[in-house]
């Protein structure tokens, strides 16, 4: 029965994120703003990988006016930002004659401690990243199911 569930699961997930014939996904939904990266993953400095996804979350806050049900707490991205993100260092902070060092993934955490950060190999085959509230108040996926007699 474990098996049956798991493919379920990842069948929803499959509609919720890419969609299929029927209807779209939240990955390629043509109902809500989209904004697009100024470079490929693999030709961001680090700097410009944290600004990226800092300005991304930054403008879903404010579009919804900073409201907390609806702004975004999990942000989905693609496996090979998630790899870069981790590998490639940022100064943290100067004390004295030091400078300590953290990646870009350490940096969005602690910098975005509300935000659980995520890599999707959906957003790796759309390329895109996905930011969206689990709040009961924010959108919620749906999946009819027949009603047995």
């Amino acid at each position: 029965m474990a098996g049956v569930l798991k493919k379920y699961q990842e069948d929803i997930d499959e509609i919720g994120l890419i969609g299929d014939r029927r209807v779209e996904g939240l990955l390629n939904s043509s109902v809500y703003t989209t904004s697009a990266a100024s470079k490929t993953v693999a030709n961001l400095s680090g700097l410009e990988l944290y600004q990226e996804i800092a300005e991304f979350i930054n403008e879903q806050w404010t579009g919804v006016n900073n409201i907390m049900a609806y702004m975004g707490n999990v942000c989905l991205v693609p496996i090979d930002f998630m790899n870069k993100a981790m590998t490639e260092l940022l100064p943290a902070d100067t004390a004295g004659n030091s400078v300590r060092v953290k990646t870009v993934w350490s940096c969005l955490t602690d910098n975005f401690p509300t935000v659980k950060f995520m890599a999707s190999e959906k957003c790796t085959r759309t390329r895109k990243a996905l930011l969206m509230s689990t709040s009961d108040e924010a959108l919620q996926l749906r999946i009819p199911v027949p009603l047995e007699a």
